[in-house]
């Protein structure tokens, strides 16, 4: 029943810290691809 009331929070931060990942994934990626076309 605790653990309920704590799982909103916890998939927010999981999902907070997954969208920041793929913005530096995706940042690293397009920076990679910029850097092989030059």
């Amino acid at each position: 029943m605790g653990d309920d009331a704590e799982v909103p929070m916890n998939d927010d931060e999981a999902e907070g810290q997954q969208v920041a990942r793929n913005a530096d994934v995706g940042k690293l990626y397009f920076m990679s691809q910029e850097a092989e076309e030059s």
